[in-house]
């Protein structure tokens, strides 16, 4: 894959300037899989029931007006007034059980605060804390600022991004994007960007990256292209992660697809990957509808008054 290529894509989502890192920032999420090189546990399996504690079953799974209990005919999508009462019936992600319900406005207020307060799992950022004071020194030589943590971490991912695009180490590009987005889920101003990164991972993954150690050889590349459609797979716990920022997100399922195929459009055209969008979209829309709380199938969010 051309270096130049690559840099023209990098450099369209990473800024830098005199002042240091501007973090408009990707995001990553990870199912380590020790043929990237990851290491078999960035997220706990531990479950923290103690967690659930302060969650309560808010709202209505069933159509019925939260407000009125008035049955309603079709479940809404998105916020909608009811025929009976005329009060606006609101539609949240719950996190206790990621279940969609309808809910008063009071009552969607109470499941925004859960999700800003309940713990969840974040990916591994695979840092170490002298990787972060090397490039904090490095940074300060060259511009005199001080980084934090933070933009220390993204200036040391953006080098391995091109360092691992230089070598065609397409399975590491994607742990580090996937790393990435571990970083811009940490900034909470930063979760629609974590979502992001975490669909463009999906796409990656469903192409089939693959690490070619700075194979050049036309021949060899015939042979061993930098993505096989043969290796495409999907990480569950993206696919979960995906599921989780959309809740806390109060995306509608068709923006999924939209924010999906956007990223994937992109990299489908920059890196001259095999799959398309469309059809990488329909393996991901499988496992994406898979999780308990995307059961909606495919909707033109069309919601009657």
């Amino acid at each position: 894959m051309p270096i130049k290529l690559f840099r023209k894509l990098f450099f369209a989502h990473n800024k830098a300037d005199d002042n240091g890192l501007s973090i408009e920032k990707d995001s990553v999420l990870l199912n380590h899989t020790i043929k990237y090189g990851e290491s078999p546990k960035s997220i706990s399996e531990e479950k923290q029931e103690s967690s659930k504690t302060n969650l309560t079953e808010i709202g209505n799974i069933d159509s019925i007006c939260p407000y009125c209990s008035v049955g309603i005919t079709k479940k809404p999508l998105r916020k909608s007034k009811c025929k009976n009462c005329g009060q606006y019936i609101y539609v949240r992600t719950r996190p206790i059980d990621r279940q969609r319900v309808l809910v008063t406005l009071n009552q969607a207020s109470e499941i925004d605060v859960q999700w800003t307060n309940s713990p969840r799992s974040y990916i591994y950022d695979h840092i170490e804390p002298k990787e972060i004071e090397i490039a904090k020194n490095e940074y300060f030589k060259k511009k005199g600022v001080e980084l934090s943590d933070t933009d220390a971490k993204w200036y040391f991912l953006n080098r391995k991004l091109l360092e691992h695009s230089k070598n065609a180490d397409w399975g590491l590009y994607r742990n580090t994007r996937l790393s990435m987005g571990s970083v811009l889920e940490h900034d909470h101003r930063n979760i629609e960007k974590a979502l992001h990164t975490y669909l463009e991972v999906c796409y990656i993954d469903i192409n089939g990256p693959r690490n070619l150690g700075g194979l050049s050889d036309p021949e060899l590349l015939e042979k061993f292209p930098p993505f096989s459609s043969e290796e495409s797979f999907l990480a569950p716990s993206v696919v979960t992660k995906i599921s989780e920022l959309s809740g806390m997100l109060h995306l509608k399922y068709n923006d999924i697809k939209t924010i999906f195929m956007e990223v994937s459009g992109t990299l489908f055209r920059n890196l001259k990957l095999p799959i398309t969008p469309i059809q990488a979209w329909e393996q991901f829309e499988k496992a994406y509808n898979a999780e308990p709380s995307n059961a909606l199938g495919r909707s033109s969010d069309v919601v009657e008054g």
